[in-house]
């Protein structure tokens, strides 16, 4: 028996069979990677469906957020607690899912679906007294993302916040 050649078999085998466990585990990385994916992508959905939840389920909260886009001048100080307070949830799940995006956590048609609901709203008087008390409590990059490509709109004055035009 020669040694040699059977040590060389062993050899062959061996790379083989790194070869075979290296393929496999790149194929549990990808198939992780992309359960990760979907799960962060539905963790998403699910926030931003209960954003509107808590629109529906509390007709006065809503009617906040309408009146309090067009004419915040016109809320009561609770009120306006409230509308800053919705705005400030719906703005960090934002600057959430726009990192996750930036870090390929999560696809990106979730975040640019929501940039589409955004993009109007943030021309509102509203809005913008809230942007500019309050966008010190968000990353710049987020904060600089928003304002040189989401807040490029000019107030379209029949615009409807859920809806509902507010009648001055």
């Amino acid at each position: 028996m020669n040694w040699e050649a059977v040590g060389a078999a062993g050899e062959i085998i061996g790379a083989v069979a790194v070869i075979i466990s290296i393929i496999y585990l790149a194929l549990q990385v990808r198939q992780n990677t992309a359960a990760l994916r979907s799960s962060a992508t539905n963790a998403a959905s699910e926030g931003a469906a209960n954003l509107y939840q808590t629109l529906c389920t509390d007709p006065d909260l809503a009617m906040i957020f309408v009146r309090g886009n067009a004419t915040p001048d016109d809320l009561e100080e609770p009120e306006m607690a409230r509308y800053f307070s919705l705005w400030l949830m719906t703005m960090f799940k934002l600057q959430n899912w726009y990192f996750q995006t930036q870090d390929r956590f999560m696809d990106d048609t979730l975040l640019s679906s929501w940039i589409k609901v955004v993009r109007p709203l943030s021309s509102m008087p509203g809005f913008r007294l809230f942007w500019n008390e309050r966008k010190f409590i968000f990353s710049p990059q987020f904060q600089k993302y928003l304002e040189t490509e989401v807040f490029k709109t000019e107030p379209d004055p029949d615009f409807k916040s859920l809806g509902v035009l507010v009648k001055k």
